[in-house]
């Protein structure tokens, strides 16, 4: 299975597209993804192709939230959440402090 997050940018947006599995496998990506989204003011994680994450992937999303922190008016948004991924993130607490749609 093939697992990746493809990043895209917009003027006011950068959006990560998790393919697969989000977990320590994307971690390699790490530097690549905190560049993208430090200067944006809106972050979409889209879930849409999406079947899985575990702690790793948990943490990875907690690195990128805490990534852009000391900035203001900050969004982060997770979209396209299948009900797996969504009952992981709603167990954790993550509903609490992400945008989760």
């Amino acid at each position: 299975m093939t697992t990746d997050i493809e990043i895209s940018k917009t003027d006011d947006e950068v959006i990560l597209k998790v393919i697969g599995k989000l977990d320590f496998s994307q971690l390699r990506k790490e530097d690549e993804i905190i560049e993208a989204v430090a200067s944006s003011d809106l972050i979409t994680v889209d879930f849409s192709e999406c079947d899985a994450i575990d702690s790793t992937g948990l943490g990875f999303l907690l690195l990128i939230k805490n990534s852009v922190a000391e900035r203001a008016n900050i969004r982060v948004r997770l979209v396209e959440c299948n009900t797996i991924v969504r009952e992981i993130l709603t167990s954790f607490g993550f509903n609490t402090f992400f945008e989760v749609a």
